[in-house]
């Protein structure tokens, strides 16, 4: 339900914050590329400090913390006007969905591990993951219509229902005791996986194809 909240709020915003930062908040083809390009970056931030932390304290509290900063910035996107602000805002959309995306991921794979059925687990996210952003195109085509902030609301009262039941439903602790403690040599080991590294050398390349068809498309 997570997954499919959080992938609902975010391609709500998705489609069409390129054209409300053009169109309402008269930013320019470079201005909005800036404020993408921030929250891409930070997200990748977010993603590493979020995985720190959550080895540490336990993954509920960052899941929680990233799905409010990230329905915090989302109400920024909607509030402010000038391009300094929205940069801000950007960064902390970013950081928001590093903290949370990864480390929810993560707390899926740990719950899974106690029985036999990662597979169907991980198959059942991204059948939740595909309906919400599925959902996402309907409602933003039939509910919302003409461009408009208050997409920005609907997404961020979305993440706050997410931080809630994340709260509510995902164990407080790595586990049932106290978090392992990992050292900086174990988060390099994954550089030892050869097909985890061509896997991620591929994914920047393809998504460093797709961008600019994106932006096209948006212009």
């Amino acid at each position: 339900m997570g997954v499919l909240i959080a992938h609902l709020a975010y391609y709500l915003v998705l489609p069409v914050l390129p054209i409300i930062l053009k169109v309402l908040k008269g930013l320019s083809i470079i201005q909005i590329g800036t404020v993408l390009a921030v929250s891409s970056f930070s997200y990748q931030g977010g993603s590493v400090l979020g995985g720190v932390l959550a080895d540490k304290i336990g993954r509920r509290s960052i899941i929680v913390i990233g799905a409010f900063l990230k329905g915090i910035a989302l109400v920024g996107f909607g509030l402010v006007e000038t391009f300094p602000l929205l940069i801000a805002v950007a960064f902390m959309n970013g950081i928001g969905g590093g903290l949370n995306a990864p480390s929810t991921k993560a707390a899926i794979a740990a719950l899974a591990s106690e029985g036999d059925q990662k597979t169907t687990v991980f198959s059942l996210r991204g059948i939740a993951a595909n309906i919400g952003i599925g959902s996402a195109g309907l409602l933003t085509y039939f509910l919302i219509g003409e461009t408009s902030v208050v997409v920005f609301y609907i997404a961020a009262a979305l993440f706050a229902v997410l931080g809630i039941i994340s709260w509510i439903f995902i164990p407080a602790n790595c586990k049932e005791g106290e978090c392992e403690k990992i050292t900086f040599q174990s988060y390099l080991a994954i550089m030892k996986n050869k097909s985890f590294v061509t896997f991620a050398i591929l994914n920047i390349f393809v998504w460093g194809l797709l961008s600019p068809l994106i932006h096209l498309d948006t212009n």
